[in-house]
């Protein structure tokens, strides 16, 4: 959404830009331009973020032709119309559609309204320097207030959330990782899978079991592993990720598997992918059981995890080495 007012912006010549300021826009400024009920959804949302970004979008001034007086962001206290009612601006001699070399003359404020300001941040901050041969420029400000060209990159880098990364990224996010798997497991670790713990508050009168032992509601805790089926499943696949003394405790194989999974060796992709097939598809049969009423056996689940980590191992190159020669023999692979 952010490109498409970049296009609007820069007058990006394209059918569509030209037909958004002929018939949307008819001479406003985009700022400045209301959000109709009678228009389309993709129009409602790009007028409906302007706010969002309109901070970062900032205009360098060349010759001031292009850059609106009041709409834009070139001024050090932001768009003026945040500080200048648009009933002052109408009583004064410079009109809503004014461009910044309509207002400086000569290094000198030709209105007033602008001159006497009674706000210090106006008033006080230096008039722009018109360069007539260089023409107005829109820049990226970023976070940090660096002007970079615009790019997809700098828009997601400056409007994302921005928290520290979770310990456990490196488990669920790598190159090599089924992204269905990884989702889920991504949210399994957020504890925000549907379990019976967190639909109590909406089923508190239904008689909640679990799936595989029917004994009480299940949870994340018990579906990985403390419950028979899941952990005949996780402990059918703990031979086949080279790793001795793996717990069944979900946090414990969490914090175990954190710092044995670190680096792009084989088995550090292969430990991440037992884990996060496992979690999936003990997920998955979970669900078919209550919804389908289909069922599998420990050993046709634990088959269908070693299947898919294989295909992806498959679909892998691999420098020769003896823990690959080792992976190869554990794993059937050519």
């Amino acid at each position: 959404m952010a490109s498409h007012t970049w296009r609007i912006l820069t007058n990006r010549d394209s059918l569509w830009v030209k037909w958004i300021h002929s018939y949307r826009l008819k001479d406003r400024n985009f700022w400045d331009a209301p959000i109709r009920s009678d228009v389309g959804w993709g129009w409602r949302k790009i007028l409906g973020m302007r706010e969002k970004i309109r901070d970062f979008i900032v205009s360098q001034i060349g010759d001031g032709a292009s850059t609106s007086t009041w709409y834009d962001n070139w001024h050090p206290a932001g768009p003026l119309y945040r500080h200048i009612s648009s009933h002052s601006i109408l009583n004064s001699n410079i009109s809503l559609s004014a461009s910044v070399r309509d207002i400086v003359f000569q290094g000198n404020w030709t209105s007033p309204l602008l001159r006497d300001n009674s706000n210090p941040s106006i008033c006080v901050s230096p008039l722009p320097v018109l360069s007539p041969t260089t023409p107005d420029q829109l820049l990226w400000r970023t976070r940090d207030g660096r002007l970079t060209p615009f790019s997809v990159r700098e828009v997601w880098l400056s409007l994302r959330p921005n928290e520290p990364d979770v310990s456990w990224h490196h488990l669920v996010w790598f190159s090599q990782s089924i992204p269905r798997h990884a989702f889920i497991l991504c949210v399994a670790l957020k504890q925000r899978l549907k379990m019976h713990d967190k639909l109590r508050f909406w089923e508190a009168h239904s008689d909640l079991s679990c799936a595989f032992c029917q004994n009480g509601p299940d949870s994340h805790s018990h579906l990985f592993f403390e419950c028979p089926f899941p952990n005949l499943v996780w402990n059918g696949l703990k031979a086949k990720m080279n790793l001795n003394g793996v717990p069944d405790n979900w946090d414990d194989i969490i914090s175990m598997l954190q710092q044995a999974t670190k680096g792009k060796t084989i088995w550090s992709i292969i430990r991440r992918l037992v884990l996060v097939g496992t979690v999936y598809h003990l997920w998955h049969e979970r669900n078919n059981r209550i919804f389908k009423s289909k069922r599998r056996s420990h050993i046709m689940v634990g088959k269908t995890i070693t299947d898919d980590v294989r295909s992806r191992l498959l679909s892998l190159t691999f420098k020769p080495s003896p823990n690959v020669d080792r992976a190869q023999l554990a794993w059937n692979l050519p």
